[in-house]
């Protein structure tokens, strides 16, 4: 009885990191999406300007929310180690705390991408 446990708990964490990754690939789109919006509503002459802006303001507020965000939702300084962010204990299941990181990431750079159009 303990593999057939171990092996639920497995295929739970799994189950829990392909969800959050397909949530953050999906808001990740959605960051494209609003830049060919923006795109589209200026001259051909600013289209570069328009896509260049979308991708500092996505590579900005990852950066921010690494250092503030991710600092106030778990405690973790920016200059601690790798085990240390991930909550001491390694990365989790299969990845977990990552793909935690990555989705908050990706749903944290939406509010100003949202704001700016």
């Amino acid at each position: 009885m303990p593999d057939a446990q171990s092996a639920v708990v497995g295929l739970q964490a799994g189950t829990d990191v392909l969800f959050l990754l397909v949530g953050a690939l999906l808001a990740f789109v959605m960051h494209a999406g609003f830049a060919f919006r923006e795109a589209g509503t200026v001259r051909h002459k600013n289209q570069v300007s328009a896509l260049c802006k979308s991708l500092v303001v996505l590579a900005v507020s990852v950066v921010a929310y690494f250092v503030v965000g991710y600092t106030m939702a778990y405690g973790a300084s920016f200059f601690t180690g790798a085990g240390a962010l991930s909550g001491g204990d390694g990365f989790g299941p299969q990845g977990l705390s990552l793909a935690r990181f990555f989705f908050l990431a990706m749903i944290a750079a939406m509010v100003p991408t949202i704001v700016s159009r």
